[in-house]
């Protein structure tokens, strides 16, 4: 029995990144977003364990992407983010100071890490890249499922 594709690569390096990853505590959400921006977003990826191909990913106020067929929600939440930097380069966003919200620290710290070994987190890097090249990109934990807007 084949299970779910391998997201596993050889390890690549990654020592300088062109954007910032933050991990805030709870108290810097109190009243409002710790940090903003011109160009604010928020991505998620979720799934549905009784149903075999239940995964999502979304981007608040921005085309949802087609995650296509993912089996965890590390993945999902890589695909959210690929999809909202995505979304950002079609709109042509430039000189902006984007900030991307995000659930998963997770998936903030494999983003984070140098060592990637996931075909995916290196897409996502690549993806961040790209946006960082004409903008300045800020990706900041938000506290999941806390009534913060754009994360319910």
């Amino acid at each position: 029995i084949l299970g779910p594709p391998s997201d596993i690569m050889t390890p690549g390096y990654d020592f300088q990144k062109p954007f910032k990853v933050l991990i805030l505590d709870r108290g810097a959400w109190k009243n409002r977003p710790p940090i903003s921006g011109e160009s604010m977003w928020y991505t998620d990826g979720s799934r549905i364990e009784e149903i075999e191909e239940g995964v999502g990913a979304g981007v608040y106020g921005a085309h949802l992407g087609e995650p296509g067929r993912l089996s965890t929600v590390f993945q999902a939440e890589l695909v959210a983010i690929i999809t909202c930097a995505a979304e950002i380069r079609r709109r042509g966003v430039h000189n902006s100071r984007i900030v991307i919200y995000l659930d998963s620290q997770a998936v903030l710290r494999a983003i984070d890490s140098w060592e990637i070994r996931s075909r995916l987190v290196w897409n996502c890097l690549g993806a961040l890249r790209e946006i960082s090249c004409h903008n300045k990109v800020f990706l900041v934990w938000v506290p999941g499922h806390s009534g913060h807007r754009g994360n319910q």
